[in-house]
């Protein structure tokens, strides 16, 4: 008797550690994402170093690049997410943004809107979460516009 095929879901909290580890140093990552930046037609891109309160040093990077609908946000934050239509992109396989950002932080958080009347959009990858709840849990934490 042949079985029939069957479904099987990565578990999230080893995938989630394992990609963190595919080779990243803080210059090749930033590069990665600053090549997203640059994809989205971004004249200005800011890359700071922040130390919080906590001692612990936060990286934001910046841009004024064309921004992201929620859709194409979620898309982003997808782990292997939809190809890019541009062929010359780097961007391949969906996985450089996160893992990019995670192999240097448990955290990593996108900010984007995608014109002057819309957004902004959040959403949030905090590796704790997802290995506590062993679930590909994508945050969306509340926007604090200043």
């Amino acid at each position: 008797m042949v079985k029939a095929p069957k479904v099987m879901q990565p578990k999230a909290s080893r995938t989630i550690e394992g990609l963190r580890d595919t080779g990243y140093d803080v210059r090749t990552a930033l590069c990665d994402i600053v090549d997203n930046s640059i994809a989205a037609d971004a004249s200005r891109i800011h890359i700071h170093f922040v130390r919080n309160p906590l001692g612990q040093v936060e990286v934001y990077v910046v841009d004024n690049g064309k921004g992201m609908s929620e859709e194409q946000l979620d898309d982003a934050m997808t782990y292997g997410s939809r190809p890019k239509e541009d062929p010359s992109s780097l961007g391949k396989f969906g996985l450089g943004l996160k893992t990019a950002s995670t192999s240097m932080a448990r955290c990593l958080t996108v900010v984007t809107r995608d014109n002057a009347s819309s957004g902004p959009f959040t959403a949030r990858w905090d590796l704790d979460y997802v290995v506590e709840k062993d679930e590909w849990y994508l945050l969306y934490p509340e926007n604090k516009e200043t």
